[in-house]
């Protein structure tokens, strides 16, 4: 995670690094992100403290809520950007007051309830649910804006743009039953890895991911809508966090699978590939991909780069 120190200062041509670790209380949790940062040589301070302090409260703040499944900024910018919606708009759209869209995307931490309703404007057919109920309080030109989304949105493929939620659950069981057997302590980055690899493969292989669900970029790689809150809610597997670490662990409750025997192949061989990596070599990994450089920070992940997955 980059940030950097002086962006204009006129007599400098070169910066010293420096790798400084930070820890912060957000919601009375401690935090700790460690940040690669680039120092003036010649004025070897920052030339806008305040900026920069906005900049690390806000990596702060979304690392406090991928760790709790909570909606990032980057995510709720995304979303509003790709209707075209300003952040008045947006929030009228959800049915939301006029400024609360404006101080999430500043950082501050949403309620459950306002996660889960953004969270839902990640579907279309929730989009078309809200614009019907809240029309009315959307200007001329967001109204304009929100229906030339939704037109174009539904001649897209849909295979990869809705979640499967049973596919998706038979995936979670599989993976940490495997996991469970093995005694492998399956992180949230390893979890994420192995649904986006099999997903994809799957899709190459027959135009059709296994679980259905959207992955965007993040710190944390390749990360899938909506997989917090579906750990969250499944009897099968929990969340088991420490330290800063979140692990998926297996309920060990008995589930009868619908994947397909071919699916169960792709999910046990990319599980048995990526159980060999730690967290910090998966991420060296995603961030050579071409998908992951070609991608902007909040962006789903397109087909065009999936090319360069190999098991080999």
């Amino acid at each position: 995670m980059a940030i950097s120190f002086c962006e204009a200062c006129a007599e400098a041509n070169k910066s010293g690094e420096k790798s400084i670790k930070m820890t912060r209380q957000i919601k009375g949790k401690p935090v700790t992100l460690e940040l690669d940062t680039s120092l003036c040589v010649e004025c070897a301070e920052p030339r806008d403290q305040r900026r920069l302090e906005r900049h690390v409260t806000r990596l702060f703040m979304d690392a406090y809520r991928e760790k709790h499944g909570i909606i990032t900024t980057s995510r709720i910018m995304t979303l509003r950007k790709n209707m075209n919606l300003n952040q008045r708009d947006f929030a009228r759209l959800l049915g939301m007051g006029e400024i609360t869209v404006a101080r999430y995307e500043a950082g501050h931490i949403p309620s459950r309830t306002n996660a889960a309703l953004i969270e839902r404007a990640q579907n279309l057919e929730s989009v078309m649910d809200f614009y019907e109920k809240n029309k009315d309080a959307i200007s001329p030109k967001g109204q304009d804006n929100i229906k030339a989304f939704m037109t174009k949105a539904k001649t897209k493929d849909t295979s990869y743009s809705s979640y499967n939620l049973e596919l998706t659950e038979d995936a979670l069981t599989f993976l940490t039953d495997i996991a469970h057997e093995e005694g492998f302590r399956l992180s949230f980055v390893h979890l994420s890895r192995m649904l986006y690899h099999a997903d994809m493969l799957a899709y190459m292989m027959g135009t059709k991911t296994i679980t259905g669900l959207n992955y965007y970029r993040s710190e944390l790689g390749q990360t899938p809508d909506h997989l917090m809150s579906i750990v969250e809610r499944s009897p099968h597997v929990r969340l088991k966090a420490e330290g800063a670490a979140i692990f998926i662990v297996s309920q060990q409750t008995h589930r009868l699978l619908t994947i397909t025997p071919l699916e169960k192949e792709l999910l046990n061989t990319v599980y048995h590939r990526y159980k060999m990596f730690t967290v910090e070599e998966i991420l060296h990994r995603v961030r050579k991909e071409k998908g992951y450089q070609n991608t902007k920070p909040g962006e789903y992940f397109s087909y065009e780069d999936i090319s360069e997955l190999r098991l080999g």
